[in-house]
């Protein structure tokens, strides 16, 4: 009989670590969901910053490639006031030589001032121009920091999953 009081209370020793395991096995999964629910906001918060970020740098790249073109433009009209001022003191000089014909030196002495004035004109636009894109670059450079940080945070919390997952079945 004292044998099967031993087995008997062996069983019931064998029955309540089953018991306690269930009831461990059962909080670990909820553990397990909870970590995963976190884990995916997590991810689709950095994900999301991360498109975010994405579409900021092709709005300022757009913006660049825009600013870029009107400084060209700025430019070929900058060299084109540089070619019609040459050749207008070309003009002037000619024409200086000839004191019959001193109204029309008078007018293009006027062209040329306004040529000129088109030139600071000019000028003056390339400058806002060029520093309009020294802030496009500046903010374009932040926007890419900033998405290289976010996708480094991502990979960090898919990381920390992948280690959840693995120490959770371990």
């Amino acid at each position: 009989m004292d044998g099967t009081l031993e087995i008997q209370q062996q069983l019931i020793n064998l029955q309540q670590e089953l018991t306690r395991a269930r009831e461990e096995r059962s909080q670990a999964l909820k553990d397990l969901e909870k970590i995963r629910t976190k884990t995916r906001s997590f991810i689709e918060f950095h994900e999301n910053e991360a498109n975010k970020a994405k579409e900021s740098e092709r709005k300022m790249l757009e913006s660049l490639v825009s600013q870029t073109k009107r400084l060209e433009q700025t430019k070929i009209s900058l060299e084109e006031s540089k070619l019609e001022i040459d050749s207008l003191r070309e003009s002037i000089k000619i024409l200086s030589l000839d004191k019959d014909l001193s109204d029309k030196l008078d007018n293009l002495k006027n062209e040329l001032k306004l040529a000129l004035q088109g030139e600071e004109q000019s000028r003056k636009a390339m400058d806002v121009l060029a520093l309009a894109l020294i802030e496009v670059s500046n903010d374009s450079k932040q926007t890419k920091a900033m998405l290289r940080s976010t996708e480094t945070a991502l990979r960090f919390a898919e990381e920390k999953l992948r280690e959840a997952v693995k120490n959770r079945r371990g």
